[in-house]
């Protein structure tokens, strides 16, 4: 019996391990300046599972996933090799090491949904972009055309785009706020609709929430 009891154990052992089982995928993304490395399951490519690795430019993002779910510490370095942005998945807290000088988020005005209406906050935590916002930008950057219509007219400036970060780390309804006119505000939407879902949300009251945040877009000529 006893026997009969250590070979299932080691079978069920095994058969676990085997199910377990990674590859590596690469992906180079040329649209969006981007390399990633990471392990899917063999039996179900669709599962992340293991190391991940991100670069854009001399940006890089590390972390592990489990089973399609990030976990543990997250950490990303600029572009001269220092730290700065830890985020730890077990709670869903974000540490910036270094003041982002592109674009500082803690500096800008967030909003919570109550009773319809949108009111302003002072989170806890406000919404943050895996990788930093140096990453965000190099996004950004890689798709931003310059409308024809706005270059013959010498238009130039910023567009200010507001979106909401869900509870979830998704980005929704994005809405010009601000525009400039010439083809401009459309150009901004659109790239800032291919932003990917990958934020940390913000925190109110010790809780996660949709916030509502504004992302700036530069336009200049030369």
């Amino acid at each position: 019996m006893t026997k009969n009891l250590a070979i299932i154990i080691g079978l069920l052992c095994f058969l676990t391990a085997k199910g377990q089982d990674t590859k590596k995928i690469t992906i180079d993304d040329k649209f969006f300046r981007t390399k990633e490395a990471f392990y899917v399951l063999k039996d179900n490519p669709e599962i992340r599972h293991g190391e991940y690795k991100r670069t854009s430019g001399k940006l890089k993002t590390i972390g592990q996933y489990e089973n399609n779910k990030r976990i543990g510490i997250w950490e990303s370095f600029g572009e001269n090799g220092r730290l700065i942005q830890t985020i730890d998945f077990s709670n869903n807290t974000v540490t910036t090491k270094t003041i982002n000088v592109i674009f500082d988020l803690e500096s800008l005005k967030c909003w919570v949904k109550q009773n319809d209406v949108f009111v302003e906050v002072k989170p806890e935590q406000a919404p943050a972009f895996i990788g930093g916002y140096n990453t965000l930008y190099n996004f950004i950057g890689s798709t931003l055309r310059y409308p024809a219509d706005a270059r013959r007219n010498g238009t130039q400036g910023k567009v200010i785009i507001s979106v909401v970060i869900t509870k979830d780390g998704e980005i929704i309804d994005e809405t010009v706020e601000k525009g400039l006119g010439h083809g401009l505000d459309e150009e901004a939407l659109r790239v800032i609709k291919l932003i990917p879902d990958e934020w940390v949300a913000g925190k109110v009251n010790g809780q996660q929430a949709d916030i509502k945040i504004l992302i700036p877009i530069t336009f200049r000529l030369g």
